[in-house]
């Protein structure tokens, strides 16, 4: 057998053994906390952060961090648990290889730590998605192979909250003070 044809027959053997490993979820995109796949290519994915709101207006502004160690737990739309991560250093976490279907996230409680108001401001990408008395998100319906990345939790520390003195008219009910609400 010449060294040519021995090559080739070692190259086909390697990728034999690579696209066997994939399959059996052993990628070379490991995501933090899941175990060795490429989500992407095995299925749905649901990522995003958990982050504190140093100002408490309930979006996530630029210099705003995310929070290490905040345990969100997966579960389906009856609320049986799938599994949980914790964030990680930059407050970010990752559930991969999710079928088809529908979802929920629960972001856990911190002491010392209250969840801002969901869904404030214009920007859906800036903003919280947890609700505030019980860490649950809005239903989530992932189509095959989908990600979504913009599902995050905003925290206030229990510290920096106040009662204030300003009242306001709230005629959009969004929970900020817009330009014309006396």
């Amino acid at each position: 057998m010449s060294t040519t044809r021995r090559a080739a027959g070692r190259s086909a053997a390697a990728i034999f053994l690579c696209l066997s490993l994939l399959a059996l979820g052993a990628g070379p995109l490991a995501s933090a906390g899941d175990s060795g796949d490429d989500s992407r290519a095995n299925g749905g994915y649901i990522e995003s952060m958990v982050w504190l709101d140093t100002n408490a207006d309930a979006i996530r502004d630029k210099s705003e961090i995310g929070l290490a160690g905040v345990m969100v737990s997966l579960l389906d739309c009856d609320g049986n648990f799938i599994r949980a991560r914790a964030t990680d250093a930059k407050g970010q976490f990752h559930f991969s290889r999710l079928p088809a279907g529908c979802y929920r996230l629960r972001y856990g409680a911190m002491d010392g730590y209250r969840y801002c108001p969901a869904n404030q401001g214009l920007d859906v990408t800036r903003d919280s998605d947890a609700d505030p008395s019980t860490g649950l998100t809005a239903e989530i319906n992932l189509g095959l192979n989908e990600g979504l990345s913009q599902i995050d939790a905003g925290l206030v520390a229990l510290s920096e909250s106040q009662i204030g003195d300003r009242v306001w008219e709230d005629l959009n009910a969004n929970g900020v003070q817009d330009v014309g609400e006396p």
